[in-house]
């Protein structure tokens, strides 16, 4: 899941303007989670290649501190929702704008 952190712009109808990106990250999803959902529609009938955490060259194998999230389901039935924690810091100062 792509992240990016905007500080500082304006929101309309049109959209978001203005400002500068403070952050732009990914979070991960551990190998469990993702063979669960693999299993329910829409994504049991997909056909993209996966990428895993351990060919993912993006990764930095570290848990929560490199964005893996632990995903709750209600009584293990992924079909029915999950939910998600995490607490993310980001310095409002930064100036990531215009950064690939």
């Amino acid at each position: 899941m792509h992240v990016k952190v905007h500080i500082g712009g304006t929101l309309s109808d049109d959209g978001y303007a203005g400002g500068n990106t403070a952050h732009t990250g990914q979070l991960f999803f551990a190998e469990k989670a993702v063979l669960a959902a693999a299993e329910v529609e829409p994504y049991s009938t997909s056909t993209t290649t996966r990428t895993t955490l351990d060919e993912d060259t993006i990764y930095p194998g570290n848990g929560p501190q490199g964005g893996l999230l632990y995903l709750q389901c209600p009584k293990g039935h992924i079909a029915k929702g999950v939910r998600a924690h995490l607490t993310l810091g980001v310095d409002p100062d930064a100036d990531k704008t215009g950064e690939g």
